[in-house]
């Protein structure tokens, strides 16, 4: 009697995953075929995107208490006070540029804390 593909097939139905295991195993022992332990998957070279050190202070919004904010411009920029008011009425302006992240942190939270609204890009 000749055993067909199909009466292997319904014999390995019938298998557990254990059993499989063995098998396949067995059959490769039998045959002497030899798997490499990891399939070899071509990866591509991972692009990773540099993190951002240096930081825009960007001024959106004045606020309610203008005078405060131009004082603190003045202090951070050291431009004259008829500058600033140039500066301030053309929102949004950038009031620092390429600076240490922790420098810019810094300046926007002062700037914030006196009602400024602004952005770090």
């Amino acid at each position: 009697m000749t055993i067909t593909n199909e009466m292997i097939l319904e014999s390995i139905e019938q298998k557990t995953v254990l059993e499989l295991s063995e098998l396949i195993d067995s059959i490769k022992e039998k045959f002497n075929v030899k798997m490499p332990v990891q399939p070899v998957i071509e990866q591509k070279p991972v692009e990773v995107e540099e993190a951002k050190t240096e930081f825009d202070v960007v001024l959106l919004e004045v606020g309610e208490k203008r005078v405060q904010v131009i004082k603190a411009i003045r202090s951070i920029t050291g431009l004259a006070l008829a500058e600033i008011k140039n500066f301030i009425s053309d929102v949004p302006q950038g009031i620092k540029e390429q600076i240490p992240e922790e420098e810019a942190k810094k300046l926007k939270a002062e700037l914030e804390e006196i009602g400024a609204k602004v952005e770090l890009r």
